[in-house]
């Protein structure tokens, strides 16, 4: 459950997307027209909202963060016997701390 809903996980990663979007939302109508962090990252990217590296920081922490998510469902583990978990979850808190410093 904390790759999910822990401190800077894909629901925080969500968030901190989604709340930029927002932000920006003079972007034009075109901006708000998806609703997935993947979509979002490609929208924002290119007005330069999002530096290359944060908006590749977060698209990559939150599809390895899915990912995870997805086997440890299928393999009924916990999410600590994740490969990898720990480097997830500081990938996901820079790319989040860096956007929104008091996450």
């Amino acid at each position: 459950m904390a790759l999910k809903y822990g401190r800077c996980s894909i629901v925080d990663i969500e968030f901190v997307v989604q709340y930029v979007l927002l932000k920006n939302a003079a972007l034009g109508p075109s901006s708000g027209r998806w609703s997935d962090v993947v979509w979002i990252d490609e929208v924002l990217k290119p007005c330069e909202i999002l530096s290359l590296s944060d908006a590749r920081s977060l698209k990559e922490a939150y599809l390895d963060l899915c990912s995870s998510v997805h086997r440890v469902a299928v393999s009924n583990a916990s999410d600590g016997d994740s490969v990898g978990t720990d480097e997830l979850m500081k990938q996901a808190r820079a790319a989040c701390t860096r956007l929104l410093p008091n996450l």
